[in-house]
């Protein structure tokens, strides 16, 4: 987190922000992964992986001759965790059935499909060049699997926490992003799920 601050001073630093009319929105798609770590205070599990599809949306709202601040949204239809476990239970019987045990545990890890969204997120950028910008972007939203990740007794639904930077080079974008999934301790278990991850994509306008 130290360095995208410094890194947003060093945009920032060209020129101050005013208040002006930018037409036309900016659409973006990217393809990006990466594997889930133990951050500290923010929690987490090893041993995950994270596979991201994203359509990105933006419209300057303010901006200087170098530098623009604008709104940015995001749909994830392709989201796929690996390497979670299934929930197994059941209840075992001895022979004479007179005595039975049931047991709960994790069992066969495996992919999980899953879909998100991002309505509330801000971007800074500043143009380096014609057609060359650096962005810090950051957001919270949604996402949904078809079970419970990252582990079998958290939650489906989790809250999405994004925040990173990125460079437009012509009409492609690559970038790095910290991404934190939680339930808010609306499950029995919330250990948390933080992952760096990098993309790589297509501006599919530019304006």
């Amino acid at each position: 987190m130290r360095v995208i601050v410094v890194v947003g001073g060093l945009l920032l630093a060209p020129g101050v922000l005013r208040a002006q009319t930018m037409s036309g929105w900016q659409l973006d798609a990217w393809v990006g992964a990466g594997p889930s770590v133990v951050a500290g205070s923010w929690g987490g599990v090893p041993g995950r992986r994270l596979l991201l599809g994203t359509v990105s949306w933006a419209r300057p709202l303010l901006r200087s001759r170098t530098i623009a601040l604008s709104y940015h949204g995001e749909v994830m239809p392709v989201a796929v965790l690996t390497g979670v476990p299934h929930h197994f239970e059941g209840w075992f019987y001895n022979v004479a059935h007179t005595e039975s045990v049931f047991v709960s545990m994790p069992t066969d890890p495996g992919p999980v499909l899953g879909a998100g969204l991002m309505p509330v997120s801000l971007r800074i950028s500043a143009a380096l060049g014609s057609r060359t910008a650096a962005f810090l972007d950051a957001g919270a939203g949604g996402v949904v699997f078809t079970r419970a990740v990252p582990e079998p007794d958290a939650r489906r639904l989790n809250v999405l926490a994004v925040a990173g930077a990125g460079v437009r080079i012509s009409r492609w974008v690559v970038g790095y992003r910290f991404v934190h999934v939680s339930n808010a301790n609306t499950a029995p278990s919330n250990p948390g799920l933080n992952v760096h991850l990098v993309y790589v994509g297509r501006a599919l306008t530019w304006r």
